[in-house]
């Protein structure tokens, strides 16, 4: 069960939780053919959940001697119409900032998808992007946001937002009605950044790292090297956590690497 650290500054209700992953269900070979499963959230904080995601798995049997086709599909929906900002059927993944915005919404939007003679992977991977919600109740409409990582087989949901005065816009990220702080990187970018390549610190601070997946699961870790680089190179495409360790300092950056 997640932690809910709900927040009303104003107009913005923010709603920070405890990052919750969703995956597609287990196939345990000969007895799962059809299944999904769900991760669901109260986006206006009034008891009743507004919309859900959802990641199905099944398998798909042109004959009974012919090979399995799996199927996978991950997409977000709304409980009460047309709440998901999404653009050629796929949802719109804004950064930081932007204003949540659409030229259309519909009931759900497509995340990813590998289905059979069918792919899209919507623009996967992204780390710490949103994605566009609003909500419709007569004339008015309340915009907002969930913050979420995803890559084709994994969703993590970080935390979301509703401005809760109808008919006025509300930004990526933004958690109080004085505008958009983003608080939630304390890392000093000068000294740790990432370049697509090779991650960049100073070697006077971190003398060990970890490399760890999204699941926490560790890839790689060592001594750093004196130069301050770490070569990141050989990475297969993803999202990893890397963990920089020293005497009494500790960093803790996530990367995209393409």
């Amino acid at each position: 069960m997640s932690l809910c650290f709900c927040s009303m500054h104003a107009q913005i209700l923010y709603t920070d939780i405890t990052d919750t992953m969703l995956t597609y269900p287990e196939n345990i070979e000969g007895t799962l053919d059809d299944a999904t499963n769900h991760y669901y959230f109260d986006l206006n904080g009034d008891g009743y959940d507004d919309f859900h995601f959802s990641a199905h798995y099944w398998e798909l049997y042109m004959s009974p001697s012919s090979p399995e086709y799996p199927h996978f599909v991950m997409q977000l929906e709304s409980n009460a119409g047309a709440g998901i900002a999404w653009n050629d059927g796929c949802v719109i993944d804004f950064t930081f900032g932007d204003t949540i915005r659409s030229e259309a919404w519909d009931s759900s939007g497509l995340i990813y998808t590998d289905i059979f003679s069918y792919y899209n992977n919507c623009n996967l991977p992204f780390l710490d992007r949103y994605l566009g919600l609003r909500m419709i109740q007569a004339s008015d409409t309340n915009y907002g946001w969930i913050r979420l990582d995803a890559d084709p087989d994994t969703l993590v949901f970080k935390d979301f937002a509703i401005n809760t005065k109808a008919n006025e816009p509300i930004y990526a990220g933004q958690t109080s009605s004085a505008g958009i702080n983003d608080g939630r990187n304390a890392l000093d970018e000068s000294t740790v950044y990432f370049d697509g390549n090779l991650l960049h610190f100073d070697p006077g601070l971190f003398n060990n790292y970890m490399i760890l997946n999204l699941s926490g699961n560790l890839r790689e870790n060592g001594s750093t090297s004196s130069n301050g680089i770490l070569d990141l190179g050989e990475l297969s495409a993803g999202f990893y956590i890397i963990n920089l360790t020293g005497p009494g300092k500790v960093s803790s950056k996530k990367i995209i690497k393409w």
